[in-house]
């Protein structure tokens, strides 16, 4: 997120400043009040912006009105979110999935992971590959290209572990030493480590791929790609038992919070590109193995422990405050996690209080109101942000 009045230094010339910062956006936030429905400069910002639009350099522009404004006209091709009462969940959400899209990805797949260059000028190869592999019915999963960082190989090795498949594209760099992409050679390594059956598409002036025992296809014309030749190799793609990631959520079922857990499990799903799954989601036999189970497998589980103060039942039986701070079903859930090793979080609910014993050398991580709820949640994922190709 960039903000000109927090980022924009003293010596910052707005003129030129302020369009090098909307260029390296991927989206852009405007809001409108009466009076910056009535600035110059917001024009002006806004034009640029839509001048990136019309080239596919942006990825989108979200107005969002935060009082009783008469809206100006170039704004009437755009649905506008209301922020009148102030940001609330149900606002908030909606600027969350204007930024990442619908949650239709929730469905479960199957999950190739695409390693390829993001080079405009490589990318005949890359699109004919992707054409095949989606003939053949697999949803393609890579890294979220605009991750701030690439050398994060936990990161890589979670979004590949959620793939039943791995296909790695590899240009020709006459540039590089080893006459590819250090980086999709790194991935490679990774998808080996990680056990993923694949195959490797090369540009057959690349070197040094015998280490790898993944089939390769090496193509000696990239710009006249044979579909028939590419799919044949791709039918060598032996994927491994359809995988279903889910984010699992353990929180309070009460019918008060369906609607902020709803706002969460689609959170999720626009974020990850995975399902959400709750306890209320596992209703069959065996409910508790099934718990366990979901646990065990989860992408990533966070767990909000916030107890219920106002519980008549726990004051009846005579369970203590300490007992009615937590609650006591999801520090379970949440123990299964971290004796399963699945990556957890533990998020509650202010006033801060010393976490259950099985926590203390974890962060807590609080919030005030259910929209500082979705906004810890969303951070939260954003480390687990996988990209549909």
């Amino acid at each position: 997120m960039w903000y000109d009045e927090k980022k924009l230094t003293g010596n910052t010339q707005l003129l030129s400043g302020l369009p090098k910062y909307i260029d390296d956006s991927d989206a852009f936030i405007v809001v409108l009040s009466q009076n910056s429905c009535k600035s110059s400069w917001v024009q002006d910002e806004y034009g640029y912006a839509r001048n990136l639009m019309d080239k596919s350099k942006l990825s989108a522009i979200i107005p969002i009105v935060i009082d009783d404004c008469e809206l100006p006209g170039f704004y009437n091709n755009y649905k506008w979110l209301d922020c009148k009462e102030g940001l609330t969940p149900s606002s908030f959400f909606d600027i969350l999935t204007a930024l990442y899209g619908s949650s239709e990805n929730m469905r479960e797949e199957r999950d190739v992971y695409v390693s390829y260059s993001w080079r405009e000028k490589e990318r005949n190869m890359v699109n004919a590959v992707f054409k095949q592999l989606k003939r053949k019915q697999y949803r393609l999963i890579g890294d979220a290209c605009n991750q701030s960082k690439y050398d994060d190989n936990e990161r890589i090795r979670r979004i590949m572990n959620t793939c039943g498949a791995f296909a790695g594209i590899l240009p020709y760099r006459a540039e590089d030493t080893c006459t590819t992409s250090i980086y999709i050679l790194d991935e490679i390594r990774q998808a080996l480590n990680c056990g993923l059956p694949g195959i490797l598409i090369a540009d057959s002036r690349v070197k040094d791929l015998d280490d790898f025992t993944y089939p390769i296809l090496r193509i000696e014309n990239p710009e006249n790609i044979k579909d028939d030749v590419l799919l044949s190799h791709i039918n060598k793609i032996t994927a491994k038992r359809p995988k279903t990631p889910h984010v699992f959520f353990a929180t309070n079922l009460d019918r008060e919070r369906r609607m902020i857990n709803e706002f969460i499990r689609n959170l999720a799903g626009v974020v990850t590109a995975t399902r959400c799954i709750l306890g209320e989601d596992i209703n069959n036999g065996g409910l508790q193995l099934q718990i366990i189970d979901r646990i065990r497998n989860a992408y990533v589980m966070i767990a909000d422990i916030t107890g219920n103060a106002k519980c008549i039942k726990c004051k009846k039986i005579g369970k203590s405050e300490k007992d009615k701070d937590f609650r006591f079903n999801t520090c379970i859930e949440a123990g299964i996690a971290r004796g399963a090793g699945t990556d957890l979080y533990v998020i509650a609910k202010e006033p801060r209080k010393s976490p259950p014993f099985m926590f203390r050398d974890m962060e807590v991580r609080h919030y005030s109101d259910d929209t500082t709820l979705l906004a810890i949640v969303h951070k939260i994922l954003r480390d687990y942000r996988r990209s549909v190709l």
